[in-house]
């Protein structure tokens, strides 16, 4: 029996042989701390196959013992598969990626989006050690220029975590669109946040969808998706572009520019001109934005 993992471990080894697991999935853990991340383990298999995980207190009676190896450093993990199974880790984010590592070895099943029968899970046996080379591993997501919602967001956290990457860069305003309400400046999203049209092709082609786009985020929305990539160990990172990119700004608030110029959201891509000025009431906005987010 084959198996892969991506991305490479830093040390693989197949044994022989193979070991057959059934729901419940009964599970050791050391450190009652750890449980959420079990917790989060059994939601995905319950969702994909329907397994329940039963957590035993004693090892002896186990499917997979988890425990807690000082010495492992941050994301560091050590899974054997095999009889018995285990799973040693120093942090909890590295016992996460143990347990993502643990379902890329199973059947295809355990990813399933929608609920499938599995009787029987049938996995190598395999000793595995990992560790990250870079401790930033992120993917940038402009929001800005075309918006996603929450769910598309989590999905995308959903498929970081897959691939045990840790970072997700949310670019949440530019010249084409801001894209998280502000109490304090509503006007930020009432205007802000709606582009009546879009490039098609390259810039210099000049052709537009005549199509409107628009979106943000509330407050709610992005306690959402940060509580969704805490639970997978993915932070996120907020990007306010100020004191450029700010033509949504300019259009919402016309006296935080240079010039008494009226502005819309724009409509080309590339970086505006148009910048926040020096004023007392300029630099209070920015600070009360960046507060918030």
């Amino acid at each position: 029996m084959s198996w892969a993992v991506l991305p490479r471990p830093v040390f693989g080894e197949l044994l022989a042989g193979t070991i057959s697991w059934r729901s419940p999935l009964r599970v050791h853990v050391d450190q009652d701390e750890w449980r959420p991340v079990i917790q989060t383990f059994a939601a995905d298999l319950a969702s994909s196959v329907g397994w329940e995980i039963e957590l035993v207190d004693t090892s002896a009676e186990c499917d997979l013992d988890i425990r807690r190896l000082l010495e492992l450093r941050d994301e560091q993990y050590q899974l054997v598969l095999a009889s018995p199974s285990s799973i040693e880790a120093g942090t909890p984010d590295g016992l996460y990626r143990a347990l993502t590592t643990l379902r890329q070895l199973g059947p295809a099943q355990w990813w399933s989006r929608t609920t499938v029968e599995l009787d029987t899970a049938r996995l190598p046996c395999v000793v595995i050690q990992d560790a990250p080379r870079f401790a930033w591993r992120g993917v940038h997501l402009d929001v800005a220029r075309h918006f996603f919602g929450v769910d598309v967001v989590c999905r995308l956290i959903d498929l970081l975590s897959a691939h045990r990457m840790n970072r997700l860069h949310l670019h949440l305003n530019d010249d084409q669109g801001w894209r998280v309400q502000i109490p304090t400046w509503p006007r930020l999203t009432e205007v802000g946040s709606h582009r009546r049209s879009s490039p098609i092709g390259h810039e210099r082609d000049g052709i537009d969808d005549h199509v409107p786009h628009a979106g943000f985020y509330t407050g709610e929305d992005l306690r959402v998706i940060r509580d969704h990539a805490a639970m997978r160990f993915v932070q996120i990172v907020p990007e306010i572009d100020l004191p450029g990119h700010a033509q949504a700004v300019l259009a919402a608030y016309p006296a935080l520019g240079n010039t008494d110029e009226e502005h819309e959201v724009w409509t080309r891509w590339g970086i505006s001109e148009h910048v926040l000025n020096v004023s007392s009431d300029a630099l209070d906005f920015a600070a009360d934005v960046v507060a918030y987010v």
